[in-house]
Order: structure tokens, then sequence, then C-alpha cells
């Protein structure tokens, strides 16, 4: 027994000592690398968009489910999930043994968007703009407004 590293080919040779004859053969040994399954982090995603996300550590791969999937087979599939799923990747490589991963997809959804009417009034008049504050959500408008009360809620 011996215990090879890469991937090599060996040849033997055998001679027949009476009758000066020879002759030879080679083996190949191929060596596969443990299977390494990664995925990443776990990604957030808004409902309608798709994300591609990658697989690494293998040969070859198998994602399950493959629900909102464009090929399950893939390293670099394609999704377009509907609600928060985790995808389970099995990594192969070669005869070793398999090795798993997962991939947790976060949909969010997209807020509803309102600024108010459109709105007429005379230069240096003053204007209400917007619309009711919710604190999980982060609010930029642009350009930036000058705001003459700090408790106005942009």
């Amino acid at each position: 027994d011996f215990y090879p590293d890469t991937t090599f080919q060996y040849r033997l040779k055998i001679k027949d000592i009476i009758n000066l004859c020879e002759a030879e053969d080679t083996v190949n040994i191929n060596v596969s690398k443990p299977a390494n399954a990664k995925t990443g982090n776990d990604k957030r995603i808004c409902d309608g968009d798709s994300l591609k996300i990658t697989a690494t550590g293998g040969v070859s791969y198998k994602w399950f489910p493959n629900k909102w999937m464009d090929n399950p087979l893939s390293p670099n599939p394609t999704l377009f999930p509907d609600s928060t799923i985790n995808y389970n990747l099995v990594a192969f490589s070669g005869v070793c043994p398999s090795d798993t991963d997962q991939v947790k997809i976060t949909v969010g959804y997209y807020p509803t968007v309102y600024a108010g009417v459109d709105k007429f009034i005379c230069k240096g008049d003053t204007v209400n703009i917007g619309y009711s504050y919710d604190s999980i959500y982060k609010y930029k408008w642009t350009p930036p407004l000058t705001i003459l009360f700090s408790d106005c809620i942009f």
C-alpha cells in the first residue's frame, strides 16, 4: 500500500530474465481532494428580484430544494424566490465523500412609497411634504431639503 497525494501515472516493466523479453503497462492513480462545500453568507433579496449564488469546494454540485432556481446542478444558479427559503448544497468531489452547506435567502418586500400630491406655492412660502413615518424605514429626500423644524418627519 502507498498513499499518493497527487494524480500520477505509474509504469510497471517486467523482464523475463531467461528469454530477455520485456512487457510494460501503466496505471493512472487519480487523486481527488475531499469535498468542502461552501455557499457563502446568507443573502437578502427583494420580492421580484433575482440573485445568483455561488458554490465552491467541489467538482459537481446539487442544490435542494430546486424551487425558484434555474439550474439545481449549477455551481452558480440564479434564484428568484418569492419568500424566504433555505437552500442546501451538496458538493461532490470524485470518489471522496460529499459535503454539505446551507445558505438562507431572506426575501423582503418593497415598501409602499408615496411622497404626496404635487403642490403649487409662491416663492418664499413653506410647504409640507411626505407622509407618515415608520421607524423600520430609512428615508432620504433628493435633492436635500431645507428643514425649518427639527421635529419634521421626512
